[in-house]
């Protein structure tokens, strides 16, 4: 996507969306990074983070592989927007409209300005980062609450406003994450 805020399929209910895309039957023309945002933010108005993380994980790796792209699957940009879109939720009101949340947050919608702001692009071409998250940058006059370093190279999702640390652990061969909430698999 360009520096341009895409216009997502706001015509299907949100149940008809995330129907569609859970079952692979979504067009690709349908998915662009916009969409990805309002899944996102639709998901985190129904589910905690961790299941939050859980459904964007598999369902975006299921998506792909119904439309025979498996590897397009990145584990840092993934866990970054959905980690950046639960942030700017809890900043603002979370019982704010879709509409009123994507008015609020007009650089969420600029993939790959807001991406670059916080990894080179030599990270993002890893592996490392494509299997696992790997924590973003922070820039001079950030606050990007709960994105701190974790030992192994993982990223740590800090407090993000939950009562227990949320950590984001994966493994090379698999590719997809889980979370974990002091010491307990979710």
């Amino acid at each position: 996507m360009d520096g341009t805020i895409g216009k997502e399929a706001t015509w299907r209910s949100d149940d008809d969306f995330i129907a569609l895309f859970e079952s692979g039957e979504l067009p690709n023309s349908e998915f662009k990074h916009c969409d990805h945002v309002r899944l996102t933010w639709l998901y985190l108005q129904r589910h905690s983070l961790p299941t939050t993380l859980e459904l964007i994980w598999k369902g975006i790796q299921r998506f792909a592989a119904s439309k025979e792209q498996s590897k397009l699957f990145h584990q840092t940009i993934t866990t970054f927007f959905t980690l950046l879109i639960y942030q700017r939720i809890r900043a603002g009101s979370s019982s704010a409209s879709w509409e009123t949340f994507r008015e609020a947050n007009p650089g969420l919608f600029r993939f790959k300005e807001c991406i670059l702001r916080y990894y080179d692009q030599d990270t993002l071409n890893s592996d490392v980062a494509r299997y696992s998250f790997v924590s973003p940058i922070e820039q001079e006059g950030d606050v990007l609450e709960g994105f701190h370093p974790h030992a192994g190279g993982h990223g740590y999702a800090g407090s993000m406003g939950c009562a227990k640390p949320i950590a984001v652990v994966t493994g090379p061969s698999r590719g997809i994450g889980r979370a974990i909430d002091g010491g307990e698999v979710l």
